[in-house]
């Protein structure tokens, strides 16, 4: 039973864009649950006992971003928190894509007829990469004074 996904058709590269796109996505999600965590204390609790979704996170996050003050903080994490809803629907189009083969031959995933491209993935990682980093700033710059 050793080595059974070896079995399934393989792209190092596409495959290390998604690792990446995956990992990327993950360290955004936890950098808005660390700020959501800074502004209202014991949210990060709910996150595994209340089963949280992405989804769930994004909109928690934005009531509890809603309620930060100085404004230009409030409107910095609202801002955020709109990049990262939208990033979260781009998510879920990619990790619920279907497996296919694409009319080159690739392996890719397919969500409604478009393939995820290693570009396509390598962009979103970066977005999320990028979104990330704001949040970092935010919460190492503003948050971590709490």
């Amino acid at each position: 039973m050793a080595n059974e996904r070896l079995s399934n058709p393989q792209d190092a590269l596409y495959f290390q864009s998604l690792g990446l796109a995956v990992v990327a996505f993950a360290r955004l999600e936890w950098m808005v649950v660390w700020c959501s965590e800074k502004l209202s204390p014991g949210y990060i609790k709910t996150i595994k006992s209340k089963k949280k979704t992405a989804g769930r996170v994004a909109k928690d996050a934005r009531c509890i971003f809603e309620q930060a003050e100085p404004s230009v903080l409030r409107h910095a994490l609202l801002k955020g928190g709109d990049e990262f809803s939208a990033l979260v629907i781009r998510r879920n189009h990619l990790l619920h894509a279907n497996p296919a083969t694409t009319e080159d031959g690739d392996q890719r995933l397919i969500d409604s007829g478009k393939p995820w491209q290693p570009s396509d993935v390598d962009a979103f990682a970066d977005e999320c990469t990028i979104l990330g980093h704001q949040f970092n700033r935010i919460f190492y710059e503003h948050l971590n004074q709490c």
